[in-house]
């Protein structure tokens, strides 16, 4: 993909991916269809994937190439522990949520068919909600790496021309 489309088409796909693919997650969410969650998945772990490739890549082209250990490993530990604390986080917003929507916080451990069942919603708006808020991030992000990549490309024209 790299050889064949432009850093901008790329990048502008890869934000887009980011921005739709947990809304799609969210749609599918308590959907019957196990190909459906498969696929929605599927794009969602795989637009933060891409995005994740993409972005390491530039951190290793913006230096020189005696220095190409050090950006992707400064890059990879930011990433990581990016990801030590996101994930912890979401999972504790998400049971918040739960507990708040279930009225009771019994209602996830109660083993009842009527119960499960009322979990089972709690959990699918929970998550929910976790998606859009996570697609709306994703959206503001993008707006901001958009307009720092367009402010560095017209920065990079200027030393070009003089």
């Amino acid at each position: 993909f790299r050889v064949r489309f432009s850093d901008e088409f790329l990048l502008k796909a890869t934000l887009l991916s980011l921005i739709v693919s947990p809304i799609i997650l969210m749609k599918v969410l308590g959907s019957e269809s196990v190909i459906l969650h498969e696929i929605a998945m599927f794009l969602f772990g795989s637009s933060f994937g891409i995005s994740l490739s993409y972005i390491d890549g530039v951190a290793v082209n913006s230096v020189p190439s005696h220095q190409y250990g050090i950006a992707a490993g400064t890059f990879n530990t930011f990433r990581i522990g990016g990801e030590s604390i996101f994930i912890p986080l979401v999972s504790s917003v998400a049971a918040l949520i739960n507990v708040n929507m279930s009225g009771r916080f019994e209602h996830a451990f109660i083993i009842d068919d009527k119960l499960i069942d009322n979990v089972h919603k709690d959990y699918i708006a929970s998550t929910s909600f976790l998606l859009v808020a996570i697609s709306v991030l994703s959206f503001v992000f993008s707006v901001v790496i958009l307009n720092l990549y367009h402010s560095t490309k017209k920065g990079g024209q200027i030393n070009e021309i003089s």
